[in-house]
């Protein structure tokens, strides 16, 4: 199925609130996310992001929280960047996990490049061969770490959500694992956002629609997508939102 790649047009002036924007690229991840999905919302929301980095460096959901007020939580498998986002984001709830389709540990291998040295991140549970390849062209070196992991099934149910409204993932080539992690979950986010280019396009779609979710667009690096049961509240127009 061809995407649909939809035009951006910012929209954040006259709004009441003030409002710095974090993320990566041109628009940035994050105005992209608020413009497109709840730019109209009144109330504040639950956001999941997975593969936090510190919190804020190219954060695609700190906005969210800094100036709308939601309940954030984020995931980081680093152990060195994770005593980073905890001091970055106190009032956050940052669990120091990996997540994948089964519970249990998995070897965390944490890149370490030459000119950015520990703080590069493009860390991961399993980098796929192109990245990895990459990653060694630039001369990287690599530290393996243990990390606890869990699926996503088992985290919302041990955290208590009842309600997410988006989730980010970006874990450098290991999203297929978390998404199978997802099956059986009663709780899912209404919008996803998830990197694709370590997994490809269309498998990420296939994954999703059998997970309940009808893709909408790409930006950059990003394919997003919106659960079934919600979807007519994300296609309509914006200012028609609740």
């Amino acid at each position: 199925m061809p995407f649909r790649r939809l035009p951006f047009q910012p929209q954040t002036r006259g709004l009441a609130i003030p409002m710095r924007f974090y993320g990566q690229f041109s628009p940035p991840v994050d105005q992209f996310i608020f413009e497109r999905y709840f730019r109209e919302r009144g109330r504040p929301g639950t956001y999941i992001e997975c593969g936090a980095f510190d919190g804020i460096t190219e954060s695609s959901c700190f906005v969210l929280a800094e100036s709308l007020g939601w309940k954030a939580i984020n995931i980081e498998a680093s152990p060195m960047v994770f005593k980073k986002l905890t001091v970055n984001r106190p009032n956050a709830t940052n669990l120091h996990l990996a997540l994948s389709d089964r519970n249990g540990h998995v070897s965390f291998l944490h890149v370490h490049h030459p000119t950015h040295g520990v703080n590069f991140g493009n860390g991961s549970v399993q980098h796929q061969p192109e990245h990895r390849a990459s990653l060694d062209a630039e001369g990287c070196s690599y530290s393996t770490h243990q990390v606890r992991a869990i699926t996503y099934r088992d985290l919302v149910q041990n955290i208590g959500l009842s309600e997410i409204e988006l989730m980010v993932l970006d874990i450098e080539g290991h999203e297929m694992a978390a998404l199978n992690g997802m099956e059986g979950s009663s709780v899912l986010p209404e919008v996803f956002c998830i990197e694709f280019g370590h997994i490809g396009l269309e498998r990420l779609n296939s994954r999703m629609r059998s997970l309940g979710y009808e893709f909408d667009t790409i930006s950059h690096a990003n394919a997003f997508y919106f659960r079934n049961d919600v979807a007519p509240t994300y296609k309509a127009p914006i200012n028609d939102r609740n």
